[in-house]
């Protein structure tokens, strides 16, 4: 979002005479310069500020330079106006940027000033607490940056419920679905994040039994679109509520006796929305867009056959057109289609099926929007081929080579650029599921792995860059010994890369899953690679395959539950169940060696768990909860420089738990 900043004084050089406007005082000599500008304002994380003298008409050159302070990326525009884009701060980042802007006149008069900003991290996490004996619910924002929290919600009644909720794009407000006034009716509320008067929004719930049952964020925070059945039990509307004047938009229209408005989807443009309904004939979901600024509502499918309907709709990245499936023609038989967004150009997309055949239920845009990939059994019913469909109609390839008898495909994804897909399935060999390449046109299909030992298969896989490679695991060399392997997307340098090494024996070793990390330098696996059914962590660096264990000194007996990379990749996190029963979290660097349990415990270490770790967006911390000191769950933030948690919550936890929490982003 971006923010002007309003001109509130002058930097004033030296006195001139506002009624002169010729630049001559009295005397026929220059007045001195002046450079208008903001007061000294204070910009938080993930926006972007502009600034610039407010009297900028006056000079003929304009330049800035700054003089002190962290340089996070600013530009200069031809009229001298400043862009500063921030990034995600650590918490309890201030910082003063301090800019120098000199300028010059037409008749050769020059001046400076600086000008100074406070830079400021504004983090903020939401969490439920749940009464232990009762269920009733509330809603808190915790302040990250000063270690306090906020009730946003009233205590209510025995029943209250917290069914959902979210922050706004810029993170300033708070949209929750609760039953704060009625037990027997979930509506929607919003909340500054800061705390306040709480606002319900939705249109008024006109009958018993009526709910709001979903809401959704438009992309730049103005509105909300939420779905509800306020006027008919069980008959879903969709509206828009906008929320600098809380005006309420319908923009299901008029539905048949029955029917209702379904799933829908904000347009990436956030001017209209798209869902499905059965708003002419009951029981019968079509395909609608309604436009915010006219209201129209338009049908995007063409007729459907009887007992058809529309499924899946998605927009297009660049919000111009949809893709859907349907049984349009026959019923039971599933199509991919295209619509433009006005309902002007249409088309399906993929072949014609063999009998009882379908367009498999997923699918996915290119990054570009000019096509899709998915799959259909087209040729022999239940064999599944994957396609790339233009949806302006110009090609439909198939990206896997011809299929063996009782072959599939059975799992894709694009690289990032979406010049590539990468694939599995039994193309070759029927019942033999291997790993493939291909360009999104078909070209350079590829086979990454070597000759699968007999009833080896892969099971899984993804992109480590880009460009490649791609890292699958497979029970390639043992049959039901799972390990992981990789290779480039032209089908060179494939190789295992977690080949026990040194004091790594277990005979019986399978790796069981892995993560890339953000930044595709290495990748981390979890594998019971030191005691069989005993799962830790280890890293593999992409750069030379080099393995470390992440989690050594954890203790070999630990049985490891989940794990997570940090955003920047510096770390990781992993709960793990101690021998007593335990559950800790662990912190460490992806290579090893450092490993240490954080959470501190004042009680009987055997009885404290450990859940919903979470890390911070800027890095710079993770919040967990835990029973560390008490029968419940309380709240903790973990410094991710100095290992320390505090706890951040303010409950009795003899009686109340920290049940759900939720980063800000």
């Amino acid at each position: 979002m971006n923010y002007k900043l309003c001109l509130l004084s002058a930097a004033v050089l030296a006195a001139c005479n506002p009624s002169d406007q010729t630049g001559d005082n009295n005397n026929g000599q220059k007045d001195p310069l002046s450079i208008a500008l903001p007061t000294e304002t204070v910009l938080h994380e993930n926006q972007t500020y502009t600034f610039a003298p407010g009297n900028a008409d006056q000079f003929t050159t304009i330049s800035w330079t700054q003089t002190s302070g962290t340089d996070y990326g600013w530009s200069q525009d031809d009229h001298g106006m400043v862009s500063l884009s921030l990034p995600e701060l650590p918490i309890g980042t201030e910082e003063t940027l301090t800019f120098k802007v000199s300028v010059k006149a037409a008749d050769g008069r020059t001046a400076e000033t600086v000008h100074s900003v406070t830079v400021k991290s504004d983090d903020h996490l939401l969490f439920v607490s749940e009464h232990t004996e009762t269920g009733a619910e509330r809603l808190y924002v915790l302040d990250a940056e000063i270690g306090t929290s906020t009730a946003l919600t009233l205590p209510g009644t025995e029943n209250t419920r917290i069914y959902s909720f979210a922050a706004s794009p810029d993170g300033e407000t708070v949209a929750l679905r609760a039953n704060l006034d009625d037990d027997n009716k979930s509506e929607l509320y919003i909340v500054a994040m800061d705390g306040g008067e709480l606002s319900k929004i939705n249109a008024p719930l006109e009958t018993d039994g009526s709910d709001v049952v979903s809401f959704e964020w438009t992309n730049d925070g103005s509105a909300i679109v939420y779905r509800a059945d306020n006027q008919v039990d069980g008959q879903y509307q969709l509206y828009r509520v906008t929320l600098a004047d809380l005006a309420q938009q319908k923009l299901s229209g008029s539905l048949v006796e029955g029917g209702y408005a379904g799933i829908y989807q904000i347009a990436p443009s956030d001017d209209a929305v798209l869902f499905t309904a059965d708003a002419e004939l009951d029981g019968v979901l079509e395909l609608y867009v309604t436009d915010f600024a006219t209201g129209i509502r338009t049908k995007l499918n063409q007729t459907l056959t009887a007992g058809g309907d529309v499924y899946s709709p998605s927009w297009s990245p660049n919000g111009q057109g949809v893709v859907y499936r349907a049984d349009a023609a026959i019923d039971g038989e599933y199509n991919l289609y295209y619509a433009s967004r006005d309902g002007s150009d249409f088309r399906k997309l993929n072949a014609d099926l063999v009998e009882n055949g379908d367009a498999y239920s997923s699918y996915q845009w290119l990054p570009d929007s000019s096509g899709v990939l998915f799959k259909a059994d087209d040729i022999v019913d239940n064999q599944f081929n994957l396609y790339q469909a233009q949806v302006d109609g110009s090609s439909l390839v198939r990206i896997n080579d011809d299929l063996v008898s009782g072959g599939s495909v059975l799992s894709w994804k694009l690289n990032e650029s979406g010049t590539h897909v990468a694939f599995m399935g039994d193309v070759l060999i029927d019942g033999v599921t291997e790993m493939f390449v291909a360009q999104i046109d078909g070209g350079n299909r590829t086979r990454l792995n070597n000759a699968l030992v007999e009833n080896g298969d892969v099971k899984s896989f993804d992109w480590v860059t880009d460009a490649g490679p791609v890292v699958f695991i497979a029970d390639g060399d043992v049959d039901d010994r799972m390990e992981l392997y990789a290779a480039n997307v032209n089908g060179t340098n494939r190789r295992k890369i977690s080949d026990p090494v040194g004091e790594f024996e277990n005979a019986d070793m399978d790796v069981g899953g892995f993560i890339v990390a953000p930044n595709g330098e290495y990748v981390i696996y979890h594998a019971d690679q030191y005691i069989d059914e005993k799962d830790t962590l280890f890293q593999v660096d992409m750069s030379n395959d080099t393995l470390y264990n992440t989690l050594v000194g954890v203790g070999a007996q630990a049985q490891l539950e989940d794990y997570d990379i940090r955003p920047d990749s510096e770390q990781v996190f992993a709960r793990v169940t101690m021998v007593n029963t335990a559950t800790n979290l662990v912190l460490a660097s992806p290579e090893g060696g450092d490993a240490v349990v954080i959470n501190p415990s004042e009680k009987n270490a055997e009885f404290v768990h450990v859940a919903g770790a979470q890390w911070s967006p800027d890095n710079s911390a993770i919040a967990y909860v835990a029973d560390q000191t008490d029968d419940y769950n309380e709240l903790y933030l973990v410094n991710t420089g100095t290992n320390a948690a505090v706890r951040v919550d303010e409950l009795d936890t003899s009686v109340f738990t920290v049940s759900h929490i939720e980063w800000v982003e």
